[in-house]
Parts: C-alpha cells; sequence; structure tokens
C-alpha cells in the first residue's frame, strides 16, 4: 500500500504509522469500491459503530476524527458514493440547490428498496424509459411518484405470472371448466311436481294391493 494517500480536498495524509492489519483494512475498502459493492456497505465497514478507523468503538471524537485512518477510510466510502451515483462531486457542489425539499426524488438506492430489486435493475428500468429520473451533478435522482407505479405494475404482472405458472404446473386451466347446469326456477318446480305426484302414485298402488 502507498504510504501517502490523497483526500479528495487535495490534502495528503501519511499512512506511514499504520499497522499491516489497518493496511488491510484499507486494501479492503478499496477492493470493495473497485467490485462496485454498494455504497452504503462500504460506508459501515469503514466508519460504522465497531470498524477499525473507529478503534472497534461505537463514536466518533476528536481524536479518531483527525486520525490518517477514518480520514483514508471516509475517503475510500466517499469516493465510492460518488462513483455510484449517490453522493454530489465536489465539482458539482454547486447545484445542489437543485435538488428538491419535498421528498418527491429519492436516491437510486432508495428506489430500489422501495420497488423490491436491485440497483442495477433500477438503471436497467431507467435505460428503458419505465422510471422517470433527474440529473443533479453527478447523481441520478428517481421521482417517488414514479417508482411507486413501477412497483405497482410489477406486482400486478407477478400475480398474474404467479397464476399462469400455476395453471402450468396443474394443468387446469379456466376454460376447460364446464359451467354449472342452471335450471330454470319454473322447470326445476315442474319438475319436483311431477316427482311428487308419481311418489303419491305409487304408495297409492301399494296400498291397493
Amino acid at each position: 500500500m502507498e504510504k501517502k494517500y490523497t483526500l479528495l480536498s487535495g490534502e495528503t495524509v501519511s499512512l506511514e504509522e499504520l499497522e499491516h492489519r489497518e493496511e488491510e483494512f484499507l486494501d479492503t475498502l478499496m477492493e470493495m469500491a473497485r467490485r462496485n459493492i454498494s455504497y452504503f456497505e462500504i460506508y459501515r465497514m469503514a466508519i460504522g459503530p465497531g470498524s477499525i478507523a473507529l478503534r472497534g468503538r461505537n463514536q466518533v471524537n476528536r481524536s479518531i476524527l483527525k486520525s490518517p485512518l477514518y480520514e483514508a477510510a471516509r475517503d475510500i466510502a466517499t469516493r465510492a458514493g460518488i462513483a455510484q451515483g449517490l453522493i454530489l462531486a465536489p465539482e458539482y457542489e454547486n447545484e445542489r440547490a437543485k435538488a428538491p425539499q419535498d421528498f418527491s426524488m429519492i436516491s437510486v438506492m432508495q428506489a430500489a428498496d422501495l420497488i423490491g430489486v436491485s440497483r442495477a435493475a433500477v438503471y436497467k428500468a431507467i435505460e428503458k424509459g419505465k422510471l422517470r429520473c433527474h440529473k443533479i451533478g453527478n447523481v441520478t435522482v428517481v421521482e417517488k411518484a414514479s417508482a411507486l407505479d413501477y412497483r405497482d405494475r410489477r406486482n400486478v404482472k407477478e400475480s398474474s405470472q404467479d397464476v399462469l405458472a400455476e395453471v402450468k404446473m396443474t394443468g387446469f386451466t379456466p376454460t376447460a371448466v364446464s359451467p354449472p347446469l342452471r335450471v330454470p326456477a319454473r322447470k326445476a318446480h315442474s319438475k319436483a311436481k311431477a316427482v311428487s305426484h308419481r311418489r303419491h302414485a305409487k304408495k297409492k298402488a301399494s296400498k291397493s294391493s
């Protein structure tokens, strides 16, 4: 590992005094970022409660905040968030004001959670025009109403597919079912009356014999 690390701010921090396990920790974070692991997972591992950067603690104090290990870990996580379009890059900071404040827009990750799909599936739906989105700097945001509508349409489609799968598995189709025989009320009454007359005649004949 390099003994110096350049932060997004341009500042350089020295990693010369890091222990071997701390160097491995940063290497792991960089590898996760290269593999495009979810930013939130990288963030939790980098500076979440109990992380190596926090020295196993659950909270950050001033000493940890200024430590080279914490600064490098946080920077790696932030870069991953920028690459994944979840965090506004420093060069687009002036576009932050364009972000709506009425919660009508959500992040790609939030849209994925809302719909119940992966982040990649959300981007695919955006490319196909199935989800409405907007670009603010390097960040892609999804219209919440569009995500809700897309989720509902997927649920209806999945329900239909489940029914078709069951029909295919059982071989039972609605068209194979004969409709129930319905006897008009007047005919049913006449039929019942005729049966009653026959029974009465049989009883009378048996008594006569």
